[in-house]
């Protein structure tokens, strides 16, 4: 069933006109009709089950019926540190980190980063959309936060509280036995398509991050992103918990 973001509050056996924009995204797009059902979701609400009842040129009327309370997010406070890529990577990046549970996006430009800014500051209204669509799409209720830094001892100023840090890189001998903050919070790094330097790799070290190994395979920028995510997800998140996976910080 069809998912949109509504930002008030609704209750049983309301009338709710829906914004222009998503009336229109309904009619024209989706070809729905009256007698259609749907559902609406808020953060603060979880979502509502609900049958168009009227449809007017950009506007639609929806009866709302049925709360669910359904908590789809990750007991794991994932944030992504990704440095900024080309820009139809940064989509496909945004819109799957959503998908798999991140809390929060931090972008920055690498000193490789193929767009070193570029106004890259003004795409996060568009990046913010990507994660909205995702976030109907896959059944959260809550938006991640994206944030922009111009610089990574900007984004790392803000990384010193009680979290597990993580930076994905390229090794070719297994890693020594991890540190662990026992917080149900990661914050994990991912490089540019080339790389991070010698000095970035000091500065995230020095700030306390480990070494997070995807293989001995170099990844393209967007694959390390998605790869990083759900290994933590399957380590310490809700894919842990839906496959009876023990939590190794236990």
């Amino acid at each position: 069933m069809k998912r949109f973001y509504h930002p008030e509050q609704l209750e049983v056996g309301q009338r709710a006109w829906l914004s222009q924009a998503t009336s229109h995204h309904i009619q024209t797009v989706l070809r729905m009709r009256v007698g259609d059902e749907l559902v609406l979701f808020n953060p603060t609400q979880g979502e509502w089950h609900g049958v168009i009842v009227e449809s007017k040129k950009k506007a639609i009327a929806v009866l709302i019926g049925q709360n669910n309370l359904v908590n789809r997010e990750s007991d794991l406070r994932l944030t992504l540190v990704q440095a900024l890529c080309s820009h139809h990577k940064m989509d496909w990046i945004v819109q799957k980190a959503t998908e798999l549970g991140v809390q929060a996006i931090w972008l920055f430009p690498a000193e490789r980063s193929t767009h070193r800014g570029h106004q890259s500051h003004k795409k996060l209204g568009h990046w913010q959309a990507v994660a909205a669509s995702a976030v109907a799409q896959c059944g959260r209720h809550q938006f991640p936060e994206i944030r922009y830094f111009n610089t990574l001892s900007s984004l790392l100023s803000e990384t010193d509280g009680p979290m597990d840090k993580w930076v994905c890189r390229i090794v070719t001998s297994p890693l020594s036995q991890p540190t662990y903050s026992q917080q149900r919070s990661s914050l994990v790094a991912v490089g540019p398509e080339g790389g991070w330097t010698e000095q970035e790799h000091l500065c995230f070290e020095e700030a306390g991050f480990q070494p997070l190994a995807l293989g001995m395979r170099t990844l393209r920028a967007e694959t390390a992103a998605i790869s990083a995510l759900t290994v933590l997800q399957w380590v310490y998140g809700d894919l842990a918990q839906m496959n009876g996976w023990a939590d190794p910080r236990a």
